[in-house]
């Protein structure tokens, strides 16, 4: 008798520890999905943001399957066009509207391999033009104090307007209109950020000409 009532209580047990995890999961997946169209709205929000600081005549942007296919094979849009560009690739691709929702440009994020300290991740604007509309840095591995400084507006705002040829880098005296001034002491780094912006423009007036 004693050992079918502690088979009992056993299963008793076993049964309302499996409906508290039952009850539990169901709550945590209730959460998750009042929580989950708030932080999706938070993500877009800065997306648009971010897309502003690079596109600010812009006013919305958008991601078609075409433009996201045409970016996922940038390396081979690279390599057909002869560029030495094997360590940079587009990661992101989106139209630039304007008001009416007519496509004024591109938003694009670019992703290179040849930082000093490793991957830079660089947010570029291009108009309709393929001229360079604005230049923010993501994310950086690079040196505090050298190629670090590379996300200051002093360096960045060099690359605004300029288009129509690849812009080099110079260390010495002033730079001419298709160049820009290398940071101090982080020539490597100043190189990597123009030659994925060079490839931003590339890969815009291909997609342009594509009629992405």
């Amino acid at each position: 008798m004693a050992g079918k009532k502690g088979k009992s209580n056993i299963l008793k047990n076993a049964m309302v520890l499996c409906a508290i995890t039952l009850i539990s999961g169901l709550l945590l997946g209730l959460v998750y999905q009042i929580t989950l169209d708030p932080i999706e709205k938070q993500k877009a929000e800065a997306s648009l943001k971010a897309y502003q600081k690079v596109f600010a005549a812009a006013v919305d942007f958008k991601e078609t399957e075409e433009l996201k296919a045409f970016a996922a094979d940038s390396a081979g849009l690279f390599a057909a066009g002869g560029k030495d560009w094997e360590k940079i690739s587009v990661t992101e691709a989106k139209q630039a509207l304007d008001a009416s929702g007519n496509q004024i440009g591109y938003v694009l994020t670019v992703l290179t391999k040849e930082g000093y300290g490793g991957n830079i991740s660089v947010s570029i604007g291009v108009d309709g033009e393929g001229k360079v509309m604005g230049v923010q840095i993501l994310t950086h591995s690079e040196s505090p104090g050298l190629g670090a400084n590379a996300v200051n507006s002093s360096f960045l705002n060099q690359y605004a307007g300029k288009g129509g040829q690849e812009i080099s880098v110079v260390k010495n005296g002033q730079p001419g209109g298709a160049e820009i001034q290398a940071i101090t002491g982080a020539t490597i780094t100043s190189k990597a950020v123009t030659r994925a912006v060079n490839a931003g423009v590339y890969f815009a007036d291909a997609a342009k000409e594509a009629g992405k």
